[in-house]
């Protein structure tokens, strides 16, 4: 088997024993609380963080960067990333939804999930 068929199966692997620990908890979780959208989204949400902190962790024991921008081209990133964050930060007030659920899936959808996600493939790149 070459190295990339190798790396790849170990990235499959790897991907699915996350999806499954996910599922393994969400359902753990929701034998005590009723599942709604809010709840499915809060219980997502912090099984996604506590996944993105163990990521990390291991992230800095294998030595692997987390710079988040590069080196080149980092006035362009920054300011990229400043109006992305006023625009996320803005976007409840801008359409009026103010609630918990949509901050909540805001914040899953916006910054959780591209966060664990490019942790998840840095290693990788």
């Amino acid at each position: 088997m070459s190295d990339r068929l190798k790396l790849l199966a170990k990235i499959v692997i790897g991907l699915v024993f996350i999806q499954a620990a996910g599922l393994a908890a969400r359902k753990a979780v929701f034998l005590f609380i009723d599942r709604t959208l809010l709840s499915d989204t809060v219980v997502s949400a912090a099984i996604m963080s506590v996944m993105l902190a163990i990521g990390i962790i291991v992230a800095v024991k294998k030595g692997v960067s987390l710079s988040v921008f590069p080196s080149r081209h980092r006035p362009v990133y920054i300011a990229a990333s400043a109006v992305t964050v006023a625009l996320t930060v803005s976007y409840p007030f801008i359409t009026g939804e103010i609630s918990l659920l949509s901050v909540t899936s805001l914040v899953y959808s916006v910054i959780l999930t591209p966060v664990f996600e490019e942790l998840i493939f840095r290693g990788y790149a």
